[in-house]
């Protein structure tokens, strides 16, 4: 199934980014990719959307939309701007780097290949990514995404991995009915994150699952000692956050599922979807009905089967 790729671009109204940082921070204009034959076209829209969501997550960057500038023609990928070129875009967008990129396939493998021109030098450097295997599409255009900032802050990549520092997610467990015998663990757990399964999901609740920064979806899951509910969830990870999954008993079979920082104790979760529905909707909590695990779905990646499309930017493969 195929998720509309209005919705993937819809997450930049849900997630504005800071006045006050956009002051203080380069920005850094991204435009969407471009597909080579034999990609679905609709990626390139979805890839370009995730890079700028995942930049405005990065200390010291902050991402612009080219295409909400008014007559701005984006050169190709394969042009490469000279120095008067590169400070008018500079000046019409107000950036001091434009990203181009474009999307292309080695064997059964997706290659994406990114520009970064400095307005001020005309100077240009160019990053690529590719696929391996099972490796999740996420993870891959947050290194895509480390790797374009590193190069507008003139850093290495050591210098960037110190300053943007992986995230960490678990899960959580309480125990309901005090301390008699009848006591039981209700514990809200991973099974999936990207798609790829968690090994002994349920028993390493508490085990910290390391998130680069970017936007990621995870299979979540709750057992309240004799059933198991289960969804999506899907967030925008920022760089050394800790955050946890979280539950609620609300009684009828039923409960509730979020992601918190740990920190501010805040819902950060973006985007749900239920185990009986593929269909994405905004919300910071969602209600789950025990036992509507979808076995084995939760705990592999085919729970992100309905990748590739245009979603495939920010979740799954």
């Amino acid at each position: 199934m195929k998720i509309p790729a209005l919705l993937v671009l819809a997450w930049p109204a849900l997630l504005a980014a800071d006045p006050d940082a956009a002051n203080t921070s380069i920005p850094v204009a991204v435009c969407d990719f471009e597909t080579e034959h034999g990609v679905d076209s609709a990626l390139g829209p979805a890839i370009g959307e995730t890079v700028r969501s995942n930049l405005s997550v990065l200390p010291q960057l902050y991402s612009v939309n080219p295409k909400q500038s008014a007559n701005f023609h984006a050169p190709k990928f394969e042009e490469t701007p000279g120095p008067k070129e590169a400070a008018e875009i500079g000046a019409k967008l107000g950036v001091k780097a434009l990203v181009t990129g474009r999307i292309s396939k080695a064997g059964s493998s997706l290659v994406f290949a990114a520009k970064v021109v400095e307005a001020d030098t005309d100077s240009t450097t160019s990053v690529t990514v590719q696929g391996k295997g099972s490796e999740p599409m996420a993870g891959l255009i947050s290194t895509l995404t480390l790797k374009l900032g590193a190069v507008v802050l003139h850093h290495t990549e050591s210098e960037a991995a110190l300053l943007w520092p992986s995230a960490t997610i678990r899960g959580s467990d309480r125990v309901s009915g005090g301390a008699s015998f009848l006591s039981l663990h209700e514990t809200a757990y991973l099974s999936a994150i990207d798609g790829q399964a968690i090994a002994r999901d349920r028993d390493n609740w508490n085990k910290d699952q390391p998130l680069a920064p970017g936007r990621h979806g995870v299979a979540a899951a709750y057992y309240d000692g004799t059933k198991v509910a289960s969804c999506y969830l899907f967030f925008v990870v920022a760089p050394g956050k800790r955050y946890e999954l979280r539950s609620e008993d609300r009684g009828n079979d039923k409960a509730l599922l979020w992601i918190a920082d740990t920190e501010s104790d805040r819902p950060v979760t973006v985007w749900v979807s239920p185990a009986r529905s593929k269909k994405l909707q905004p919300a910071t909590h969602l209600e789950v009905e025990m036992g509507s695990r979808l076995d084995p779905m939760i705990g592999s990646n085919r729970g992100f089967e309905w990748v590739p499309g245009p979603a495939i930017g920010p979740f799954g493969r």
